[in-house]
């Protein structure tokens, strides 16, 4: 090796070195983002499920009486307030407030007008998978 060529080798290593660092910051930078990301997506998707119940038109029955959607949803999110804590995902949003009652432990049930009556953990979890499929979730 000449000395003239031994200055290029030293320098390229520098330049390599900041864009190292500079790849390490992006690469920092998105690790960060999933867990916003995750969090925001969870709250969107339970948001989404609240606004559904709240739209349908659809009757929501909770220890045998009637609600209208509007009700539930003010009822759910009430729940969920409470619990809030224990909701990491909107699966357990479906499973810890949306799908029975905490005080005597049955199921709610919502009924829609030309569909069968179900369990409002079916319907929830098929709203949700509609919400994933559709696009609009940020999954």
């Amino acid at each position: 090796m000449s000395e003239s060529d031994q200055p290029r080798i030293i320098l390229a290593p520098i330049k390599n070195m900041n864009t190292l660092k500079n790849i390490f910051c992006v690469l920092i930078a998105l690790a960060l983002l999933p867990s916003t990301s995750l969090a925001d997506t969870k709250d969107d998707e339970i948001d989404y499920l609240l606004g559904s119940v709240g739209e349908s038109g659809c009757t929501f029955i909770r220890n045998g009486k009637r609600y209208s959607g509007k009700d539930a949803r003010a009822h759910l999110e009430s729940k969920r307030r409470h619990i809030a804590q224990l909701i990491d995902s909107a699966e357990a949003f479906i499973e810890k407030v949306a799908s029975k009652s905490s005080m005597s432990g049955k199921p709610y049930l919502i009924s829609c007008t030309g569909e069968d009556q179900q369990t409002a953990n079916e319907w929830f979890s098929e709203v949700l998978i509609n919400y994933r499929g559709s696009g609009f979730s940020r999954e």
